[in-house]
């Protein structure tokens, strides 16, 4: 276990989480409850040269592809409350686009418009270097209920928050690095989100 996925865990359960497993390594080794897998999977996404304004578009580009699953999730299910939540999954992604946009904007990025990046940017992984296509099959025949779609979401999320600390260690320009960790932060920030919608659910369960 790399000492960056050690800390990402560390920090959730800092956060309240009780069960945090390690996922370097991507969910396409993920059997159950933990993933396997090399350290080094899905560095091969970026060079480690890219200038913060580049490393942003590459993020946005995931986040673009992660709002399109959950869209795609929200038309396919079976039950209405699964289509709900994919629905209003679908529609936190778009803030965080904006979000990212944002810092790309602060960080020096060319491209005047929201929609001109989305333009530019690839949409072939979601965050944490996931293809939508190959994940669909794991998720979908057992989204069925509130919890199993929060859990699996809270799993992509954890997913993203591993792979910006890899990225941002294997990155040789400090700032970027520096937006890496910031987006991490951010990625913490949207686990808490997801960790209170399952204790409201439970709740009222």
């Amino acid at each position: 276990m790399g000492g960056r996925s050690r800390a990402a865990a560390q920090l959730l359960s800092g956060r309240g989480f009780k069960e945090v497993y390690n996922l370097a390594g991507g969910i396409k080794a993920w059997q159950g409850e933990v993933a396997r897998g090399p350290v080094e999977a899905n560095l091969e996404l970026i060079s480690g040269k890219e200038t913060p304004a580049e490393m942003l578009t590459i993020i946005f580009g995931m986040e673009e592809a992660m709002r399109v699953f959950y869209e795609r999730l929200s038309r396919e299910v079976k039950t209405p409350d699964a289509a709900r939540l994919f629905g209003e999954l679908s529609a936190l992604e778009i803030d965080h686009k904006q979000t990212v946009y944002n810092l790309y904007r602060a960080r020096g990025g060319e491209v005047a418009t929201i929609e001109g990046l989305e333009e530019r940017a690839s949409r072939k992984v979601m965050e944490g270097g996931l293809n939508p296509d190959e994940i669909l099959e794991a998720i979908e025949p057992k989204a069925s209920t509130v919890e199993d779609i929060l859990s699996y979401a809270m799993m992509l999320e954890t997913q993203a928050l591993d792979l910006f600390l890899r990225f941002s260690q294997h990155s040789a320009d400090d700032s970027t690095s520096k937006v890496l960790l910031e987006l991490a932060d951010q990625e913490k920030g949207h686990l808490k989100m997801l960790g209170d919608l399952m204790e409201k659910h439970l709740g009222d369960a």
